[in-house]
């Protein structure tokens, strides 16, 4: 265990927590006066991860930007529910949070990976005070028969046959220690070339103590399994729709499907870019000094960009 968390980069955040006109509960990590100091940067995470498993990239991040990191329910210290309540709905709430914290900022960006990064497309039409720029990393953009293929699982109530709902219900939620955590989870599937740093991250922010004196997974495969058979409604009208640049970090090793229906995507679309990266989907756990470089050199290069589309 010390080890392992010796090797988890530390972050300078607090929790913070707010609840829509409809009841609904919105939660996460900020820094410290977030946005007095510094531009905001607003991380969203993938599914089953928590914010703080991208401790290696945040902390990078954090030189340069105030950190501004909600947490979907089920995620890491995040309320626990038992219903999703959509890709969409997630997207507007967070527009009705940040619709009313962000005006104490100077200026904002937007970034997410992968089912983050398809939240962060949505929220960017869905705000009012738009971000100056988005940098996606891995955003899940599905080419349009798989899109279908996803409808006509969820009108048949036939999602149960997704394959990575298949993989979440199978997946060992129950670990003795963070170190047998580890050891289970190093150089398997997602987790094959994560940095040391990344995947103790992930075993110590991922893991909670049960009722037995063992450790759990935080994320229920419930949950898991609801975003994962579930999908975005009007995506690639949200990116036609974008008015601010948007840079997609992609992958190289990252499904094939996926790679395809991003680079159709970019082509169309004005306000998209695209930058192959080393690594797979999860490429910012394999590289994060790259990611983290890769991110602020968009941010730095192009605010003359910023001004066309404003």
């Amino acid at each position: 265990m010390t080890s392992i968390l010796a090797a988890v980069p530390p972050l300078d955040l607090e929790r913070w927590q707010w609840t829509s006109e409809a009841g609904l509960e919105v939660s996460g990590w900020r820094s410290p006066n977030a946005g007095q100091n510094k531009p905001v940067l607003v991380f969203l995470h993938g599914n089953g991860f928590a914010q703080k498993i991208y401790s290696p990239l945040l902390s990078l991040l954090s030189v340069e930007f105030d950190l501004y990191l909600p947490e979907a329910p089920n995620h890491g210290e995040a309320l626990q529910t038992s219903r999703f309540i959509g890709w969409n709905a997630t997207a507007k709430l967070y527009a009705e949070h940040l619709d009313e914290v962000s005006c104490e900022w100077s200026d904002w960006y937007l970034s997410g990976h992968s089912f983050g990064g398809v939240v962060s497309i949505l929220l960017a039409n869905y705000v009012i005070r738009k971000p100056r720029m988005m940098v996606l990393l891995d955003p899940i953009i599905l080419p349009r028969p798989l899109v279908w293929m996803a409808r006509l699982q969820r009108a048949f109530k036939l999602t149960r046959f997704h394959p990575m709902v298949s993989i979440t219900r199978n997946r060992r939620r129950k670990f003795s220690s963070y170190q047998e955590a580890y050891e289970y989870f190093d150089g398997r599937g997602a987790f094959k070339g994560w940095t040391r740093a990344a995947l103790s991250s992930y075993v110590i922010h991922s893991l909670k103590s049960d009722d037995t004196g063992g450790l759990t997974l935080v994320t229920p495969p419930k949950a898991e399994c609801d975003i994962y058979s579930s999908f975005a409604w009007g995506l690639r009208r949200h990116i036609g729709a974008l008015s601010v640049p948007c840079r997609i970090l992609l992958g190289r090793s990252t499904f094939s499907y996926q790679q395809r229906a991003i680079k159709k995507v970019v082509k169309k679309h004005k306000a998209t870019s695209l930058e192959m990266v080393e690594g797979g989907h999860c490429f910012m756990q394999q590289f994060p000094e790259d990611t983290a470089s890769r991110l602020l050199s968009f941010v730095k290069n192009n605010e003359n960009e910023v001004s066309s589309f404003l």
